[in-house]
C-alpha cells in the first residue's frame, strides 16, 4: 500500500507541480507596442490569453484613437492605424479578468533634406537653389516630398540657401507630412570672380638712328618681320568652376609695328631682343658710301705716289752708272 502512494506522490510531483509552475509562466501581456512609421497598419494583440477568455469577452481601450477618443472593441487585438501616433491603451480580459495598461507609439520616420550648392561665375546676376537632396533616411515608398527654399546672392561672395517649408505626401496625394521628422541643412551659394588674364608690358624694340618702335594695337593674326616674315601670338586661359560651369577666355594679342612682330610681352627683353635694330637710314648709308669712296682715293693716289718715287730712283741710278 506504501508502495502505491509512494508511486502516486512521484507521479504529482512529476506532472501536477510543473503545470502549475507553467501555467504562473504564461501569464497575458500585450505584444509589441512601438512601431516605426512605414505606411501600413499597425495592431497592439494580447499574448498568452488563458484559456477561459473566449476573444468576445476582450475589451479595448485606446486614448486616443486614430477615429475617436475612448473607444471599446474586442478581440485579441486592435488597430491602433498606421500614422505617426503616440497614446495609452487599456485591455480588459473578460468580466472580471486581468487589466493590462500600457503606452503604445509609433515614431515619426525621420529624413534629413539639404539644397545643393550652387557656384557660378559673377556676371550681375542672381542665383538661388535649384535642387535638393535626402542626405539621410527615405521616404517610404509611393511618397513624394515638395519644398520650398529660400536666400539667394547677387554679389561676389557666399551666401547661405534653406529649406523655408515642405509637404510630402502618399501616393494618392494624401498629406503624410505628419508622419516624418523632418531636419532641413543650410547650403551654399556662391558667385566667384570672373577670370582676367594678366598681360605683362610689351617690349620696346630700339630701330637704326635710336627710334623707338611702339607696338601697334593687337587686331590682326598675323604680321610682317622686316616686311618679309609673317608671324601671331595667342594667348588662351581657362577658368573651370564648381558645378559644370566652366567659361573659357581667349585673347588674341598678335599686332606688327614698323615691320616688328610684337608679342603679347611674355618673351623677355634680355633673350637677344636687345642687340636687334632695324635696317639703316638713308643718312647713315650716304654717310658710310661717302667715307669708303674717300678711302678708295686716298689709296690710289697713295699707289701712284709710292710708284712715282720708285721709278724716279730707278732713273737716278742709271745716270750715275753711266
Amino acid at each position: 500500500m506504501k508502495k502505491y502512494i509512494t508511486f502516486i506522490s512521484v507521479l504529482l510531483l512529476i506532472f501536477i507541480i510543473p503545470v502549475g509552475v507553467y501555467a504562473e509562466a504564461v501569464s497575458p501581456s500585450v505584444g509589441l507596442s512601438t512601431f516605426d512609421y512605414d505606411g501600413d497598419e499597425k495592431f497592439l494583440e494580447v499574448s498568452n490569453i488563458p484559456a477561459e477568455v473566449t476573444p468576445e469577452a476582450i475589451v479595448w481601450i485606446i486614448t486616443p484613437d486614430n477615429t475617436s477618443s475612448g473607444t471599446a472593441a474586442s478581440g485579441p487585438s486592435i488597430s491602433i492605424g498606421s500614422d505617426a501616433v503616440n497614446g495609452n491603451y487599456s485591455v480588459t480580459l473578460g468580466e472580471g479578468g486581468d487589466v493590462l495598461t500600457g503606452a503604445y507609439q509609433i515614431t515619426q520616420r525621420m529624413i534629413t533634406i539639404k539644397p545643393n550648392d550652387v557656384t557660378e561665375e559673377f556676371a550681375k546676376q542672381t542665383i538661388k537653389p535649384k535642387s535638393f537632396k535626402i542626405t539621410s533616411g527615405k521616404l517610404v515608398t509611393n511618397h513624394a516630398i515638395t519644398v520650398v527654399y529660400s536666400g539667394s546672392n547677387n554679389k561676389v561672395g557666399e551666401t547661405k540657401s534653406g529649406i523655408s517649408s515642405y509637404i510630402i505626401k502618399d501616393g494618392n496625394s494624401t498629406i503624410v507630412t505628419g508622419n516624418y521628422k523632418v531636419t532641413a541643412l543650410t547650403g551654399k551659394l556662391t558667385l566667384v570672380k570672373p577670370f582676367e588674364p594678366t598681360v605683362d608690358p610689351e617690349p620696346e624694340l630700339i630701330l637704326g638712328g635710336g627710334e623707338v618702335a611702339h607696338p601697334s594695337s593687337p587686331s590682326s593674326d598675323t604680321g610682317n618681320r622686316f616686311g618679309n616674315q609673317t608671324g601671331s601670338n595667342t594667348a588662351s586661359n581657362t577658368n573651370s568652376s564648381t558645378g559644370s560651369n566652366d567659361d573659357t577666355n581667349t585673347a588674341d594679342t598678335s599686332g606688327t609695328s614698323d615691320g616688328v612682330v610684337i608679342g603679347d610681352g611674355s618673351v623677355p627683353l634680355d633673350d637677344g631682343l636687345d642687340g636687334i635694330t632695324g635696317p639703316p637710314a638713308d643718312s647713315e648709308v650716304n654717310n658710310a658710301l661717302g667715307i669708303a669712296l674717300f678711302l678708295a682715293a686716298f689709296l690710289i693716289i697713295a699707289i701712284i705716289v709710292i710708284y712715282l718715287i720708285a721709278r724716279h730712283r730707278n732713273k737716278v741710278k742709271d745716270s750715275v752708272y753711266h
